[in-house]
């Protein structure tokens, strides 16, 4: 069931007020109506009773409709008037009026009344519609603004994150770098083929180099003293992945017995 809209309407001229109340029960308007002659009244009215719109006589005893602006904050107004004035009109839609009409004798202003009536509350809803999309639509906003948030501050550490691994990595290669080239043991990496892939200068001494040209051209294979030696090693760490104080026999380039 539809909730009636409540009308306050103020008006000090019973026969116009009669007027109104016998219209909108003949168009069965869906409106519940209620009726002061006076400004002090609609006051009281405006504070103990909620209403959705304000009909009200422009010219009210000492009063005027504009003695009731403040009272109606976001309630939306409109007025009627016996005597009609440019100046008057003008200063009701500058107050925030829905509308400004003029009582006719021929009460032609009724039928006005009831479109403006239905209009206002027209916009009414569209406003309410409107503000609740807008509340909506920065509700979606601002969640995925914190999404973003979210995911440019996760993104800004793992960066960092990545930038200190770097830097660790940098760090790891040059003390590996220092290790493998100033130690006093020979150090040195081949492929599984036999290829050298890097040695330090103790190593190319050694076996037997004078430099790194020299040891490139040959195959770690030919330092094996028996031949047999670089797969059975090879097989056992392959087996294990590592292997410790394995005993090979080495020679030098000139074939001398290097260690055992």
């Amino acid at each position: 069931m539809t909730t009636k809209r409540k009308i306050l309407y103020i008006e000090d001229n019973h026969k116009d007020l009669k007027f109104l109340q016998n219209h909108f029960v003949s168009e069965n308007l869906p409106f519940n109506l209620t009726t002061v002659n006076s400004v002090p009244d609609a006051k009281e009215e405006l504070r103990s009773f909620g209403f959705d719109l304000v009909l009200c006589e422009y010219q009210l005893g000492e009063f005027t409709a504009f003695n009731l602006i403040d009272d109606l904050e976001e309630i939306p107004f409109i007025i009627l008037t016996r005597k009609g004035s440019e100046s008057i009109a003008l200063q009701a839609l500058k107050s925030g009026a829905s509308d400004y009409l003029i009582k006719d004798p021929q009460k032609n202003y009724l039928s006005d009344l009831s479109t403006a009536t239905v209009s206002t509350f027209h916009e009414m809803d569209q406003k309410k519609e409107d503000q609740l999309y807008q509340k909506q639509l920065e509700e979606i906003v601002a969640e995925r603004t914190h999404v973003l948030l979210e995911s440019n501050q996760r993104l800004s550490e793992e960066a960092l994150q990545r930038a200190q691994a770097l830097e660790d990595l940098k760090e790891s290669r040059e003390v590996y770098r220092r290790f493998f080239q100033t130690s006093r043991d020979a150090v040195f990496i081949s492929s599984l083929e036999g290829r050298w892939i890097d040695m330090n200068l103790a190593a190319i001494e050694l076996f037997g180099y004078q430099d790194r040209d020299q040891i490139w051209s040959d195959s770690i294979l030919d330092l094996y003293w028996e031949s047999d030696a670089r797969r059975k090693y090879t097989q056992t760490i392959q087996e294990h992945g590592f292997d410790k104080d394995y005993p090979i026999k080495l020679r030098k380039k000139d074939g001398v017995v290097l260690m055992h």
